[in-house]
């Protein structure tokens, strides 16, 4: 927008100087050649222009030259925040069992920018988000919480209304998050557990808190493939974030391992 703005002063500024320039013309010199005509300032060709879709859904309408949009504010920082949170599943001991390499995480984490998620389901999630008044955010991994920390800062800058509430494991299970690690990454918002030790959320086996964060929650972020597994089909507000880490979720939803996910559920559980 910046860029478009100031492509658009600069032709203001020089159509104004070719007018100020022909405002009052010298009378030509008594010559016996044909003075030259002045010639009128070539009219401008209409430009193209494109039309795309936004993070959030919006149809826009841009100069068909723009090669690269770097929107900016809490839009395309949210944005951001939800394709570094989804990288943060990555960092799955159990999952990946010993294959978590710091030097792909960093890799990842350069590339994180550039990560491929389905917009049309982003654009859901803006839009319940912005109707809602209480999301619940699933943890997954310990190590991955941090990641959570700063999507839901950015989510509250971006709906400021919205109550967000936190949900870890009720004990040690695998390397999921807990209370412990939601205190030691400072997650700013309320923290409950899920009154288990379940690698996931299983709505039968929750505890009274958290059943009733499901329960009364407008829109639910799961992380993680552990909250897909035992959510998928449930049928309440989820929208699952997570990377493709096993067979089973390649051939479910027929990605290539380590893909980026996110999607809204349906009510029921995809048959492959």
């Amino acid at each position: 927008m910046k860029k478009t703005l100031a492509l658009l002063l600069a032709l203001l500024m020089l159509f104004s100087l070719a007018a100020c320039g022909t405002a009052e013309p010298t009378p030509a010199p008594a010559v016996t050649e044909q003075p030259a005509a002045t010639e009128a300032p070539a009219e401008e060709p209409a430009a193209e222009t494109v039309t795309f879709t936004d993070s959030c859904g919006r149809e826009v309408e841009l100069p068909a030259n723009i090669t690269k949009i770097a929107p900016g504010g809490t839009v395309a920082t949210m944005f951001a925040a939800l394709q570094f949170a989804v990288l943060g599943n990555y960092l799955d001991f159990s999952a990946l069992q010993g294959q978590v390499r710091f030097e792909e995480l960093e890799r990842m984490l350069q590339s994180a920018l550039t990560m491929e998620l389905d917009r049309a389901c982003y654009a859901s999630l803006c839009r319940e988000l912005e109707a809602g008044k209480k999301l619940l955010y699933l943890t997954d991994n310990a190590g991955e919480i941090g990641f959570d920390r700063i999507l839901g800062e950015q989510l509250q800058k971006r709906y400021p209304r919205l109550s967000i509430t936190f949900c870890v494991r009720g004990a040690i299970a695998a390397n999921d998050a807990t209370r412990e690690d939601a205190a030691a990454v400072g997650i700013p918002f309320p923290v409950i557990d899920n009154g288990n030790r379940v690698a996931g959320t299983v709505p039968e086996l929750l505890g009274p808190e958290a059943k009733q964060a499901l329960e009364t929650a407008d829109v639910v972020l799961a992380k993680g493939m552990g909250n897909a597994e035992t959510l998928l089909g449930s049928g309440y507000p989820v929208y699952y974030a997570f990377l493709v880490k096993c067979t089973r979720f390649m051939n479910l939803f027929q990605k290539p391992m380590m893909t980026p996910m996110l999607i809204r559920e349906t009510g029921a559980i995809p048959q492959r």
